[in-house]
């Protein structure tokens, strides 16, 4: 967890033009790059435990037009790694 911690906190500055320049936004970003799914169980471990549940500390984390722009910059962005290399070697 340290070297997440480290990781986003490094990275988390380039996002905050979009909204959401939190280390754990960064981290799920970086971590849906393997595969888009492991975004909602980054984001779940990461802000997981403590008052309350999951989905409402998560949503407490992002305004209405932080959390917009999280998910169209995600849907935007480059597909996983697995598809990447299965479209090259196709071609």
């Amino acid at each position: 967890m340290f070297f997440f911690t480290k990781l986003g906190s490094v990275v988390a500055w380039l996002f905050i033009p979009r909204g959401w320049g939190n280390w754990q936004a960064a981290v799920a970003s970086i971590t849906g790059l393997v595969a888009k799914e492991s975004i909602v169980s980054t984001l779940g471990i990461l802000y997981g435990g403590g008052e309350g549940t999951t989905y409402g500390i998560i949503a407490a984390a992002f305004t209405t037009a932080g959390g917009f722009s999280f998910l169209v910059f995600k849907l935007l962005c480059a597909p996983c790694f697995a598809w990447l290399l299965l479209r090259r070697s196709s071609h």
